[in-house]
């Protein structure tokens, strides 16, 4: 597939600047990378975005702590560990 872009004067001198470093082939290589590059982020964010569906389901199923709960864990695991370390 063909694609035509116009690109920002910004955007045009990155694209310059990365095939006269030697670093690209041309524009199209470039172009690949940010591709790839944009194509690993895409994956990433929706990966995030199922983690957050899934915790809030699993909020929904199992109910919440508020902080104070968490805190109190916590604070009695600690407590724990530290009297079988003094026995």
């Amino acid at each position: 597939m063909k694609v035509a872009i116009e690109l920002t004067p910004e955007q045009d001198e990155l694209v310059r600047t990365c095939v006269e470093s030697g670093r690209y082939a041309n524009a199209e290589a470039v172009v690949a990378t940010a591709l790839r590059v944009f194509a690993a982020v895409e994956v990433e964010r929706a990966e995030f975005e199922r983690s957050i569906i899934e915790a809030s389901e699993e909020a929904d199923r199992e109910g919440t702590f508020t902080i104070e709960e968490v805190m109190e864990e916590v604070e009695a695991i600690i407590a724990e560990a530290e009297r079988e370390r003094a026995a």
